[in-house]
């Protein structure tokens, strides 16, 4: 036990000898202990810091790849679609020339 030393309130002027409590170890140990537990949450979060950082970078660098993956497939749609209508407009000439030819 730890005895600590509390002067009394007194409404005179005259100075009274200090009152003991005590407090129990054990209570005094806790609040101890989940200081340096808490403390070493902080240690433990702060440590993790560059590997959350790491992610996040490869994260947003995976978000980019895939973005321009995105646009590098729709481009190459559209250039599909257009090669697909540049063929039929092809196929549409030959029929028209065909059918002038034949009259």
């Amino acid at each position: 036990m730890v005895r600590l030393l509390s002067p009394t309130k007194s409404s005179s002027s005259t100075p009274s000898q200090p009152q003991a409590f005590e407090i129990g170890e054990t209570s005094r140990k806790s609040t101890i202990e989940r200081h340096e537990e808490q403390i070493q949450d902080i240690l433990n979060s702060l440590d993790a810091l560059p590997k959350v950082a790491k992610n996040v970078v490869e994260y947003i660098d995976k978000t980019k790849w895939l973005s321009a993956g995105l646009r590098r497939k729709r481009a190459d749609d559209y250039q599909q679609d257009f090669d697909a209508l540049e063929a039929e407009l092809q196929q549409a000439r030959a029929q028209i020339t065909n059918s002038r030819g034949n009259k």
